[in-house]
């Protein structure tokens, strides 16, 4: 359901021991903030990249594509490639799950990173798989940290060089504050559960139509469909997907997720097929959108959909 003033949210299902409906209208985000990114934080613009790179020796650049891309096609001077599969767990019966803090650890350790790094993270695919680190990083409390707006298309249009070299790190002993609170960032399946009856809490499902929708069933998942009441926005909507890879302008991020009624007041938990898409969004939520109840659901649909007990819902409509 759409409105651009007024959102009414109603789940409603049966099956396997869930039962719920909730009807909330809330307070559309349209007409209500200025025309600019809530926050800039954790976004880096190819020619400030350039400049830092000659003065800070701090400085870890990660280019998160296949190790095949990363050296066929160039990566920007100085880069460490990392991949999904250097940050995932191996603890789980289904794929995806984020690397633990141990593991994470160790990884940076081997990078070469401290805890006052500052980590520059980019990909060739509008930054999907540099935001899944950034999330990851969040998670465990490393602050110092930016996407490169655009990743490496970016890159090169603002003429920069690329090599091929391979890029040897002098290995460091990092840890992650101990004390940092990580539960802001992460929902996890209880929570998702929760969230199906909580009138004020939504699902969106960052996936392509044809995931959502249940016609396509991608590989690792365990049946086909999505989480039941949960919206569809398209994690590709929020940036320049055939240009310049770079996040659309504030204006264009607003009617795209004020048409859908969300409201900053509104607990959000994103999720794809595992957590990559989702964590994408859930930048753009929080650093861009300024919202503050945002959470990444790290299993997503492959650890939803393996589940058997657990309700699912596919072939409906089209949005209008």
């Amino acid at each position: 359901m759409r409105s651009s003033s007024f959102f009414i949210l109603t789940i409603c299902f049966i099956g396997s021991g869930y039962l719920g409906c909730k009807t909330e209208p809330t307070t559309s985000i349209e007409n209500t903030e200025p025309s600019e990114y809530a926050s800039t934080r954790y976004l880096i613009g190819a020619e400030q990249l350039a400049d830092e790179m000659k003065t800070d020796a701090d400085l870890v650049v990660i280019d998160v594509r296949k190790p095949d891309q990363y050296f066929e096609t160039g990566h920007i001077p100085g880069a460490i490639n990392l991949w999904r599969s250097d940050i995932e767990s191996d603890n789980y019966d289904y794929r995806g799950m984020m690397a633990s803090r141990d593991q994470m650890e160790r990884l940076l350790s081997d990078i070469g990173c401290s805890p006052i790094s500052k980590i520059v993270m980019y990909d060739n695919q509008c930054n999907v798989d540099a935001a899944r680190l950034w999330w990851i990083l969040m998670h465990y409390g490393h602050d110092e940290m930016a996407l490169l707006n655009g990743g490496l298309t970016a890159w090169k249009i603002a003429g920069n060089d690329l090599r091929k070299d391979t890029i040897v790190a002098v290995k460091t002993d990092y840890s992650f504050n101990q004390d940092y609170n990580s539960d802001s960032w992460l929902a996890n399946m209880d929570e998702v559960k929760s969230a199906l009856i909580d009138p004020n809490s939504i699902l969106i499902d960052t996936r392509t139509w044809e995931e959502y929708t249940g016609k396509r069933q991608k590989k690792n998942a365990f049946k086909s469909g999505h989480i039941p009441g949960s919206i569809w926005i398209d994690w590709a909507n929020s940036v320049n997907y055939n240009g310049d890879h770079k996040f659309k302008s504030y204006d264009e991020l607003l009617k795209i997720y004020a048409a859908e009624g969300l409201n900053k007041d509104q607990k959000v938990i994103t999720y794809c097929h595992s957590g990559v898409r989702s964590a994408h969004t859930a930048f753009v939520l929080t650093q861009l959108m300024g919202f503050e109840q945002v959470k990444n659901y790290d299993g997503s649909w492959t650890e939803w959909s393996y589940h058997a007990d657990l309700p699912v819902e596919k072939d409906i409509p089209p949005q209008l």
